[in-house]
């Protein structure tokens, strides 16, 4: 493997490994989604089973895996394990895995219709990312207040992906594990 990939692959490892041992991840059991209406009272949406701060810390890292930039992006990660392995049960892992990952970023848990489109995953996650979490974005952000009460719901779908995503980075991280250590037992690191 080429040293510049392999640096790629431990970065990506790295960050995995401290999003695992986050505060996000050990305390978040359960995401629940409450809608509550009752006659003459305001609707009323909850989200629950996580601390919003331990969720922006996670962000912080995780944000790293969409941006091409940072060389940890997902899909590049992916074709990275893939072509550094002869193993095939690895490659059908990474296979399953990138396969997972775009049904993920097209189909939201709720689908949700926007100015008469149905919303995709990853448009729901560039708005949260870039007009709420990370980044304030102006058309982000007018997007989201757009939402009015739907708000909610949609910021249930993107905490979904978003722990989604964090399952999936484990999987093709013990998978890049397993093309690292080849690499160890070769000499090639």
């Amino acid at each position: 493997m080429e040293p510049t990939s392999q640096k790629k692959l431990k970065r990506f490892v790295s960050i995995v490994e401290k999003i695992k041992k986050s505060r996000f991840i050990k305390k978040t059991k359960n995401l629940n989604f409450e809608l509550k209406f009752e006659t003459g009272k305001p609707l009323t949406q909850t989200i629950s089973g996580y601390d919003e701060e331990d969720f922006r810390s996670v962000l912080m890292d995780l944000r790293k895996f969409f941006l091409k930039k940072d060389g940890v992006e997902f899909r590049e990660i992916c074709d990275l394990v893939y072509n550094d392995t002869d193993n095939q049960t690895v490659k059908d892992n990474i296979t399953k895995c990138k396969s997972v990952y775009d049904q993920l970023l097209k189909n939201p848990v709720i689908k949700m219709l926007i100015d008469g489109k149905e919303e995709e995953t990853d448009a729901i996650i560039k708005r949260w990312l870039y007009g709420y979490y990370i980044h304030e974005q102006e058309k982000n952000i007018e997007a989201l207040d757009k939402l009015g009460i739907g708000r909610e719901l949609h910021k249930y779908n993107f905490l979904s992906t978003i722990v989604d995503l964090i399952k999936l980075s484990v999987v093709i991280v013990n998978n890049a594990k397993m093309v690292l250590s080849k690499d160890k037992r070769d000499g090639s690191v």
